[in-house]
């Protein structure tokens, strides 16, 4: 499989299969509401609210693509070393309208291999993605499964898709040509653990969210601070997701990145790249670059 379990934070004694590796961290921002007037952009006067809500408002205004392609390169280390193991990169042709995806695994700068169907996503035991996913889309809940006797794998923490009204914006500051939002928990502040959004200050655009976490060793009470920063850009018109880094300090080094480069929208893709019952049967045809 392509990927190892990680337990998260929130539920750190929550077990999965040692095939499966999960990044997480719960951060949410609000649904918040702006006031009747008309604010332009080059009104100084902008509440950390009405920065955060324009954002939100921007972001869904950007149509979604029906399909995506896109790699993914995964990058793990502890303790300065490689995790050759969970070190590796995808190739990805995604139905955005449920997260499917065609993947296979792409090394020496070739496609290669057998064929999976993915739906990757935030907190849930699977690379986060797709590029084109909604940060301000209410999470799923994970459903964890036991993980074999023994096992001793390292979590990454548990960042989840930015969910409504869970937040409220602290405050806001000008940084160059960007706004920095700080924001706290409504409710639930072990599971929304946001703490920062950077968003731009004429466009609205969001560039960056960073979140606060805590790495847990699976099958172990001990746990390390961890902090991740999810940085986007704007491609032909859609917000996507640019570079994840994750990483924990004081006592525990290990680090986690993911880099998302060759990003399309294909008008159509095959139907069967979203049949896996038919991937046996059509390796043939399977896509290779």
């Amino acid at each position: 499989m392509i990927s190892r379990i990680l337990c998260s934070s929130a539920s750190a004694s929550a077990a999965a299969p040692a095939h499966w590796k999960r990044l997480g961290g719960a951060f949410c921002l609000a649904a918040l509401v702006l006031s009747g007037r008309s604010v332009d952009a080059q009104v100084p006067e902008l509440t950390p609210d009405q920065i955060l809500v324009r954002a939100k408002l921007t972001y869904h205004a950007h149509d979604v693509p029906p399909y995506v392609v896109y790699t993914v390169q995964r990058k793990e280390r502890t303790n300065g070393l490689i995790d050759f193991a969970d070190t590796y990169t995808l190739r990805l042709w995604c139905r955005t309208s449920d997260n499917s995806c065609l993947a296979r695994h792409r090394t020496d700068g070739r496609v290669r291999g057998p064929l999976e169907n993915l739906h990757p996503r935030f907190n849930a035991a699977i690379d986060p993605g797709p590029v084109t996913v909604d940060l301000f889309e209410p999470p799923a809940l994970p459903h964890p499964t036991a993980a074999p006797a023994g096992e001793n794998i390292p979590t990454i923490g548990s960042i989840r898709a930015v969910a409504e009204s869970d937040f409220r914006a602290r405050r806001a500051r000008r940084v160059g040509d960007a706004y920095e939002i700080e924001v706290e928990p409504r409710r639930d502040p072990d599971r929304n653990r946001a703490q920062t959004m950077t968003v731009d200050a004429q466009t609205f655009e969001l560039r960056r969210i960073i979140a606060h976490d805590r790495l847990y060793l699976l099958g172990s009470a001990t746990s390390y601070p961890e902090t991740f920063t999810i940085d986007l850009r704007m491609l032909a018109g859609h917000p996507i997701l640019d570079r994840i880094h994750g990483g924990t300090g004081e006592g525990y080094d290990s680090e986690v990145d993911y880099t998302y480069t060759e990003v399309t929208f294909p008008p159509i893709l095959p139907a069967w790249y979203f049949e896996p019952a038919t991937y046996g049967s059509r390796i043939a045809e399977a896509p290779v670059r």
